[in-house]
């Protein structure tokens, strides 16, 4: 299966403002975090450099076993994550997938999780300034 489509998106705030967002809304919603990966952090502690890169890993056990009973193979698919890194330009970004795109390659266009899990994502990047 080719990888599905990623929404790129720029914000003024810094990258650890930016994730504190995402964070909190995510524990606002009660949405669970499953995984924190600091790329930056990671890098330094291996004498490399990097800039801040960090991608949280959530979801919805819920919502995302309606999508793999399915089609099993959209497990590679989840759960969601958002990518946010600063640029060269020190701008910060935001990448998530394109759950349309996605649900399209795993046939599951029709399933209401696919939208919920796209509103997500969009209301995700909305509380970020």
């Amino acid at each position: 299966m080719a990888t599905c489509s990623i929404q790129i998106v720029r914000r003024k705030s810094d990258v650890v403002t930016a994730l504190a967002a995402i964070e909190s809304e995510l524990e606002r919603r009660g949405i669970t975090i499953f995984a924190k990966f600091d790329h930056h952090k990671n890098a330094q502690e291996v004498n490399l450099s990097l800039r801040k890169m960090t991608v949280l890993v959530f979801g919805s056990p819920m919502e995302g076993t309606l999508l793999m009973q399915k089609n099993p193979l959209v497990a590679f698919e989840l759960p969601l994550r958002i990518l946010v890194w600063e640029d060269e330009g020190g701008t910060t970004c935001l990448a998530m997938p394109n759950m349309v795109s996605l649900a399209q390659q795993y046939r599951l266009s029709n399933l209401p999780a696919v939208g919920k899990m796209q509103n997500l994502l969009n209301e995700l990047i909305a509380v970020v300034e």
